[in-house]
């Protein structure tokens, strides 16, 4: 093995120590886990000396190490790494977490080579990543995942760049059809990912007024193409159609429309009320813990039950709300 590899293996080594053990390090205790480590790959182990060369040489890098005296004990730190990213303790314990939450999504390439970073960054083993024994995601897998974040990706990167899409789906009576909408916003609401877009005309090109929501399960093989117009004859070149997502994300007015929606769904007939629902037992308890809307304000708060006010607009959203809490909600108004 040529001297510069070793040195990438020594140096990786004392990274992954430190990773692991963030805080100061009695020197012998360095000594141990990185001999420990050499021992596991099957190499010979070093003496300080040695790990103080690789470390000198580290400096040289740019990599800070602190170092301190406590009593007869020397201890060391590493402080800095340039170019990397240094977490502490609870924020590298919070890895299983995130990936425990993206496990029905584990063969998304994307998923694959930031799980093979952190490894390579941080010392971890696959295991450390996603254990069943102490982390579940208890909620359905959501069928198609994987498809349907590859394609939420690519429809917000036609959204940034604004292209408008052609939109295949299956139409009531069970054939293909297709219609073109300007893709302004994902959205994922109840463990399902919709497309917030306007209309747009197919002869005119105009995009209509009215906000509308598609759910991406419904794009035929989970695709979108960006739209082009065509000449009557067929002949003339197609051209892509562009819109300015800024202007109509202000047109369709969808800030100020979902901001008081419950989760995606508007309709122009609604009218926004404010509504006050009272919860007891258990449920209070849930709703204290995540709010059931972003408008969500406390009115009175006992023991048994809490009271709570939300401006929307009714609709039937608010009843399925409702409806999961059986008898332990009730409506006020």
């Amino acid at each position: 093995m040529k001297t510069i590899g070793i040195y990438q293996t020594y140096k990786l080594l004392i990274e992954k120590i430190f990773n692991q053990n963030s805080d100061f390090l009695p020197k012998k205790e360095l000594l141990n886990k990185f001999n420990y480590f050499l021992e596991e790959e099957g190499n010979k182990q070093l003496t300080m000396r040695s790990i103080r060369r690789v470390i000198d040489t580290m400096k040289i890098e740019g990599y800070e190490f602190l170092e301190e005296s406590i009593g007869q004990e020397k201890t060391i730190k590493l402080n800095f790494i340039p170019n990397r990213l240094i977490l502490n303790k609870d924020e590298l314990n919070a890895f299983p977490l995130i990936f425990g939450t993206m496990e029905s999504e584990e063969n998304l390439p994307t998923n694959k080579k930031i799980k093979e970073l952190v490894k390579k960054e941080f010392g971890f083993q696959e295991k450390d990543l996603i254990d069943s024994k102490y982390f579940v995601k208890s909620e359905p897998e959501i069928n198609n995942h994987s498809k349907i974040i590859l394609l939420a990706g690519k429809l917000i990167y036609f959204a940034k760049n604004g292209f408008a899409i052609k939109y295949w789906y299956k139409n009531r009576d069970g054939i293909d059809d297709s219609k073109y909408i300007a893709p302004l916003q994902i959205r994922l609401y109840d463990q399902r990912y919709y497309l917030l877009g306007l209309d747009i005309d197919s002869i005119t090109m105009d995009s209509s007024t009215i906000l509308k929501n598609y759910c991406l399960d419904t794009f035929l093989n989970y695709e979108a193409d960006i739209a082009y117009t065509e000449s009557e004859d067929g002949l003339g070149e197609p051209k892509i159609i562009r819109f300015n997502h800024e202007e109509l994300y202000k047109k369709s007015d969808l800030e100020n429309k979902l901001r008081h929606s419950i989760g995606i769904y508007y309709d122009e007939k609604n009218t926004l009320e404010v509504i006050k629902l009272k919860f007891k037992d258990w449920a209070k308890g849930i709703v204290l813990n995540k709010k059931i809307h972003r408008s969500m304000k406390i009115i009175e708060n006992k023991e048994n039950y809490i009271i709570i006010q939300i401006t929307i607009w009714n609709n039937s959203e608010l009843d399925y709300i409702i409806g999961r809490f059986g008898n332990f909600c009730e409506r006020l108004n």
